[in-house]
């Protein structure tokens, strides 16, 4: 089972993210993380962005939306001009804009606030750049746009009429921009003359008297050369069947795939290749003694050894390039055990230190983090402020 409060707290490091994010530091497969994420939504603990990478939406936590502006690379062309426009001019009237831009602006909900402002029984509505204050965007709309609206209104806005409650801040309900009101046709009166008199009477009669409205029948078309009206009742519960047959085998093959696969990671021991053995380096691996040839874990072995720190269950995540295990460090207090990630690279940034810092809580130990390279300022940054249980190793 997941825990979720793992979740939280590595969204509170990496920002928003698709369940893809997680695979590597939960070890669980994208179905799997995306029903837990979609739980978490259900309870109001995260959001879920309408901006997708892929088929995939984002998941944020509700203090990170300021962090959505990193996400604007993923909208189309027609989107991100929408996003730029709307990002410069903080607020913008709908009945003004091209209609490309409105259809673009209700694509964009995570960025564009619809606003209702009525004004002498009409309704005007405007789009507001969703990290906009409502008092900075009620004393825009008032000085940007309710002055050309009518003299009257011009008025109100000099004598500070317009309150703000007059402006609510719920999403209305717009028709489609594809939508065209019909012009509204005028019919003239018929002059009165006893012909059109008669006319009128036929009309009403005609009006008033119940028409036999016959129900439309369905049109058949032959299947293999023919089909019987009769058949089709035989066959449509049949398709129901079918249909409900296959729906629940697909629903059970689904539930069997996600358990086997539960199991698995449960069950899945720490595996050597055998193409890795080396005579030279060996380590115990769950109480079994295994050879193990990888040029970065023979040379950490040596430090290991060189300060009696003792180390199980390796696991080589990239051959010669990352490995983890789990090591008994002595000190004054006593030995004190770690969950160890080794890695090569020339920078490690904030992400290698948070999935170290992530698996480690999972495993209810501290985290010891080893690199050949450097680490950038903003991970030094969060070693005091997310990660102050956090150990990190430099070697050359």
């Amino acid at each position: 089972m997941l825990d979720y409060n793992n979740i939280l707290q590595f969204m509170r490091l990496k920002g928003p993210l698709v369940p893809k994010d997680l695979v590597k530091t939960l070890e669980k497969d994208t179905i799997i993380i995306g029903a837990a994420l979609a739980e978490l939504a259900s309870k109001g603990k995260i959001c879920i962005t309408s901006v997708k990478m892929g088929g995939s939406p984002f998941y944020y936590l509700p203090e990170q939306t300021p962090k959505l502006q990193d996400l604007n690379k993923y909208l189309n062309e027609k989107d991100q001009r929408a996003y730029e426009t709307l990002k410069k001019e903080k607020v913008l009237k709908d009945v003004e804009l091209a209609p490309l831009l409105r259809v673009s602006l209700r694509s964009i909900k995570d960025y564009a606030k619809a606003i209702e402002v009525n004004d002498n029984n009409q309704t005007h509505l405007f789009w507001v750049w969703y990290l906009m204050p409502k008092i900075e965007f009620v004393s825009l709309i008032k000085e940007k746009y309710f002055g050309m609206v009518t003299a009257v209104q011009s008025e109100k806005v000099k004598s500070n009429e317009i309150k703000p409650e007059e402006i609510k801040s719920e999403i209305p309900v717009v028709k489609p921009v594809e939508e065209v009101p019909q012009k509204a046709s005028v019919v003239l009166p018929m002059p009165k003359t006893k012909v059109n008199d008669k006319i009128e009477e036929q009309r009403a009669a005609q009006v008033n008297q119940p028409q036999n409205i016959q129900p439309i029948k369905p049109i058949i078309k032959p299947i293999d050369g023919q089909v019987k009206k009769q058949q089709v009742s035989e066959i449509k519960p049949q398709a129901e069947i079918q249909i409900r047959s296959q729906g629940k085998q697909q629903e059970k093959q689904v539930k069997t795939q996600i358990e086997k696969k539960e199991i698995k990671v449960k069950e899945k021991p720490i595996i050597v290749p055998k193409e890795m053995a080396d005579s030279e380096t060996q380590t115990k691996i769950n109480g079994a003694e295994t050879e193990i040839s990888d040029e970065l874990f023979s040379k950490i072995k040596s430090y290991f050894n060189q300060n009696n720190i003792k180390y199980e269950n390796i696991n080589i995540i990239r051959k010669n390039k990352e490995f983890e295990c789990v090591v008994e460090i002595p000190s004054i207090v006593g030995p004190m055990m770690y969950y160890c990630r080794v890695k090569t690279k020339k920078k490690a940034n904030d992400g290698d230190l948070a999935t170290t810092f992530v698996k480690g809580q999972q495993k209810q130990l501290p985290a010891l983090f080893i690199t050949t390279g450097e680490v950038t300022k903003k991970a030094k940054e969060m070693l005091n402020t997310e990660f102050k249980n956090m150990k990190i190793v430099f070697l050359d």
